[in-house]
């Protein structure tokens, strides 16, 4: 019996293919026997995500800004934290009003004596609600935040941004609302979310020590209302109840 062999030509890519698969094999064995090995990851700490959360908390200075409300007798007005415009609402469903635009996010914002009152950069602004250009009350503050204002003097908070850790350092200031000097009324070393105010007092929650604090308006020394509240944070003074 005889059999027919036909031989084929082999491609022209065969070499090539069959020299990548050697290489390719060669590699691989190498990794497995001889490659470089590296050391397992080690194995996160609780120190580890303290130290995090501290690096999270000295960052907070540069807190993202927010939208800022506040409500009178007829009408709401909120900073747009946005685009800085200063709106008016009309109430209950009234017309809406531009009633300025600031540089600067605002992150504070009180109504007094037919006016506007603003914490916007280092500085402090009041603005008619009737609407007009902003005009600068105080400058050269760190990094003013809460304000209240009575139509005589402004109270704001004065938040120290060079202090790192959990907490960020206070101070209460007044301030003419005609402009001057500021006098410091008070501090605290965790920062204050809010002012409120009656006709002879300042008020204010102390988160770090969980104290509701009042001093004169004229100054004095402050003095705890309550302690031992957890972590107060807004407050409100209606009437002659503080709540």
């Amino acid at each position: 019996r005889s059999w027919l062999v036909i031989h084929k030509p082999l491609s022209k890519a065969t070499p090539a293919i069959l020299l990548g698969l050697l290489v390719a094999s060669g590699m691989a064995a190498w990794w497995l026997f001889a490659g470089e090995k590296h050391a397992p990851l080690p194995v996160p700490s609780p120190r580890d995500d303290l130290d995090l959360v501290m690096a999270l908390l000295d960052g907070a200075t540069t807190e993202p800004p927010r939208d800022v409300v506040v409500a009178g007798a007829k009408e709401v007005y909120l900073a747009r934290a946005n685009d800085g415009r200063v709106l008016s609402f009309g109430m209950p469903r009234g017309p809406v009003g531009l009633v300025t635009r600031l540089a600067a996010p605002a992150h504070g914002m009180a109504l007094a004596d037919g006016a506007l009152w603003m914490t916007t950069g280092h500085s402090i602004k009041k603005v008619a609600v009737e609407g007009m250009m902003p005009k600068r009350v105080a400058d050269g503050l760190a990094r003013p935040r809460a304000l209240a204002c009575d139509g005589r003097w402004i109270f704001v908070v004065d938040v120290d941004p060079e202090r790192k850790g959990m907490t960020h350092a206070s101070a209460v200031l007044r301030i003419p609302a005609a402009g001057g000097e500021p006098t410091v009324l008070g501090r605290s070393d965790g920062e204050i979310d809010r002012l409120a105010l009656d006709g002879a007092n300042v008020y204010w929650a102390d988160r770090l020590d969980g104290t509701l604090v009042v001093v004169p308006k004229t100054g004095g020394a402050p003095h705890a209302l309550a302690t031992d509240r957890g972590l107060p944070g807004s407050l409100v003074v209606p009437g002659a109840a503080l709540t």
